[in-house]
C-alpha cells in the first residue's frame, strides 16, 4: 500500500531540522546549503514527482427505520442492502455513490 506525504510538511520539518543542527543563520544557509547532505534533501523532496490524491472520505451505513434501509452518512444515497430488523447489514465496506469508506472514522 502507498503512503503519501504533504511536500511542504516534508520541507518544514527538514527545515527544523537544519534549525537544530546548522551553524548558519537562514540567510547564511541559503547559500551554504548547497555545501551540505542535508541541503541536498531539500532539491531531492522539491524534485520528487507529484502524486494526484484524493482525500479519503469516511463515513457508516446507518439505518432509517422510516424508510427501512441503510443509507450512506456520507451522501445520503440509500443503500439496496437491506436488514428487516434494522441489525448489521452485509453492506460493503465502501458506498458505491461517494466512494466512502464505512469505517466510521472522522
Amino acid at each position: 500500500m502507498a503512503e503519501y506525504i504533504d511536500r511542504e510538511a516534508a520541507i518544514n520539518a527538514l527545515d527544523a531540522l537544519c534549525d537544530r543542527a546548522c551553524v548558519y543563520s537562514k540567510k547564511q544557509r541559503a547559500v551554504m546549503c548547497g555545501a551540505c547532505a542535508l541541503g541536498g534533501a531539500f532539491d531531492v523532496i522539491e524534485e520528487l514527482l507529484a502524486t494526484d490524491v484524493a482525500p479519503v472520505r469516511h463515513g457508516r451505513w446507518e439505518w432509517d427505520e422510516h424508510k427501512g434501509c441503510y443509507y450512506c452518512s456520507e451522501c445520503g444515497s440509500v443503500s439496496p442492502w437491506k436488514d428487516q430488523d434494522g441489525e448489521d447489514c452485509d453492506c460493503p465496506n465502501y458506498c458505491p455513490n461517494c466512494g466512502a469508506r464505512m469505517d466510521g472514522a472522522e
